[in-house]
């Protein structure tokens, strides 16, 4: 069987704050395969960006502790120093953030951003060629007259339009792995539908991997053939979107479900998740999700469940599964 493109292992992330030491990232195992796409679903702090950031070497400047193993192609990328992994930010790993517009320099114009990352991807590539591929690089994402638009500048471009220019630079770079990280989070339900189908015709021409973050788990459900689902640092629930879908075995995915408000009546009161997400400085015992959660036994509040196996590729992080219903 081929190895997955990326395996993270026994993954710890922690940042220093003025009320202590918080834990953001809790022992992440998770697999990346190879031409597939996987979607992190969680509310927010969760831990989902802190992840992406991780894997792509830009960690918070109050980090305090990164330990264990994110393994690209059988290299540590947490063993290389910031030199190696400049050379494969933009490269092998590509990212699209959450706000366009803090994301592309506004002195710029949209063909110098294109035509500096396939410069720098590909320094042979002339001028005129790069200038041409950075032209297709706009068709292929749907922004029409596109070659207006590589004159104009972010301030000129609407914020489905600026996030459509991210994903082509992303995809100029022709990475591996190509991470979005909440793309649609700035944009109104439409412009967010277009971006999701716009990710999802394109992971038919991509040859590497997609992982797309998102607090939504009904676009995740949609674009991703894997789900993970994260809560409070950890890795709660793993496994094929369809399955996952059909029969959720973690109160918190179950939860999450249930809040989906295309799936509500209506003029039905909305749904929602009682309690708050874990203070990451505060100390854990037991199941993390255990104060907020329905099924709660006397064992969730004592020991801490660990990842399991539970059949079919499924993998959740709960005493109970199975059992519950």
């Amino acid at each position: 069987m081929e190895k997955p493109l990326v395996q993270i292992r026994n993954l710890e992330l922690s940042a220093a704050t003025g009320r202590g030491e918080a834990r953001i990232l809790r022992s992440i195992d998770l697999d990346i395969e190879r031409g597939s796409i996987l979607g992190i679903v969680g509310e927010s702090g969760s831990g989902k960006s802190s992840l992406a950031n991780a894997i792509i070497g830009l960690p918070a400047g109050n980090t305090s502790k990164l330990s264990g193993e994110i393994v690209l192609d059988g290299v540590n990328l947490l063993s290389l120093d910031e030199s190696g992994m400049r050379a494969l930010r933009g490269s092998r790993v590509a990212m699209v953030f959450q706000d366009p517009m803090t994301a592309l320099n506004p002195l710029f114009s949209v063909e110098r951003h294109l035509v500096d990352v396939i410069k720098r991807r590909f320094p042979a590539v002339s001028r005129a060629d790069a200038t041409g591929r950075a032209l297709a690089a706009l068709e292929a994402v749907g922004i029409a007259d596109p070659g207006l638009r590589l004159a104009s500048y972010p301030g000129d471009l609407s914020g489905g339009m600026r996030q459509r220019v991210l994903i082509a630079m992303a995809l100029l770079a022709e990475p591996d792995l190509l991470i979005a990280d909440e793309p649609t989070t700035a944009l109104d339900a439409t412009i967010e539908a277009q971006i999701v189908s716009l990710l999802s015709d394109l992971k038919a021409r991509l040859s590497g991997s997609i992982l797309f973050i998102s607090h939504h788990l009904g676009l995740v459900a949609r674009l991703c053939e894997r789900i993970c689902v994260m809560y409070g640092g950890t890795v709660v629930e793993l496994g094929d979107t369809a399955a996952i879908a059909a029969a959720p075995a973690h109160p918190y995915t179950r939860a999450l479900m249930a809040c989906m408000i295309d799936d509500q009546v209506s003029d039905a009161p909305l749904m929602f998740i009682p309690g708050e997400v874990p203070d990451p400085v505060a100390p854990v015992q037991g199941c993390i999700f255990a104060p907020r959660c329905a099924h709660v036994v006397e064992q969730c509040l004592r020991v801490a469940p660990q990842l399991r196996d539970l059949g079919a590729s499924r993998k959740v992080a709960c005493h109970r599964a199975g059992e519950i219903a």
